[in-house]
């Protein structure tokens, strides 16, 4: 059981991550590209205007999910975690249902595709793979007979995590310069584009690479 808990929290963090990006994406660009146009679902602005701090909460609330997520999944990390993904499943779903189209586009790297029927899927899939290993974690976690609980997730960030975290945040000066002087989908504009996406994943992997479990034992 706990290595199948293990690899679904792996497999439901990537995913996790993969939805985080677009509004990290977004938000990143609305603040530093002065003629970019967004929109995601009923949100849409331009540059910072319209609802941009709508978005902007919801980048944050995804980081602190991921924060969550990376160092240890402990609460409230599993309720936070099903109300995200239950939160897209139900956007997606609901356009779904109304026989919207949900375009996922990407004109910098020139990209168009219908979620329509793919997004709800996908969601509904790691939704339950989310609840799957909720419910694991909190069995592993039930005093057992012995007055002790299960092994408790202990984040420490190694050499290898620290120095791919530094890469992620040393983007950061590179990326605010091919924003601000680049136009809308030119190269600079694509490459400051890149770097954003790369900023996530680059977390998720150096949580990989530093993510480690001990067995810690508490006395009821």
């Amino acid at each position: 059981m706990a290595r199948l808990k293990s690899v679904l929290l792996k497999v439901v963090l990537l995913w996790t991550v993969v939805t985080v990006v677009p509004f990290w994406l977004i938000w990143v660009r609305a603040s530093l590209e002065p003629e970019y146009v967004w929109s995601f679902f009923t949100l849409s602005g331009g540059c910072r205007d319209g609802d941009y701090w709508a978005m902007g909460l919801l980048a944050c609330l995804g980081a602190c999910l991921l924060y969550l997520g990376f160092s240890g999944a402990r609460r409230p990390f599993p309720v936070a975690l099903l109300v995200w993904h239950g939160a897209l499943t139900w956007l997606f779903a609901g356009e779904a249902l109304r026989g919207e189209p949900v375009v996922i586009r990407g004109d910098n790297w020139g990209f168009e595709f219908d979620a329509r029927l793919a997004g709800p899927i996908l969601c509904g899939v790691f939704l339950f793979g989310s609840l799957i290993w909720a419910v694991l974690n909190s069995a592993s976690r039930r005093p057992n007979g012995l007055g002790t609980v299960g092994p408790e997730p202990v984040f420490s960030l190694g050499r290898r995590g620290k120095l791919l975290v530094a890469l992620a945040v040393l983007l950061i000066p590179a990326q605010v310069y091919f924003f601000i002087t680049g136009t809308p989908y030119d190269t600079s504009d694509s490459v400051a584009v890149g770097m954003t996406v790369m900023q996530p994943a680059l977390c998720y992997v150096a949580w990989l690479a530093s993510a480690r479990m001990s067995t810690r034992f508490v006395t009821a």
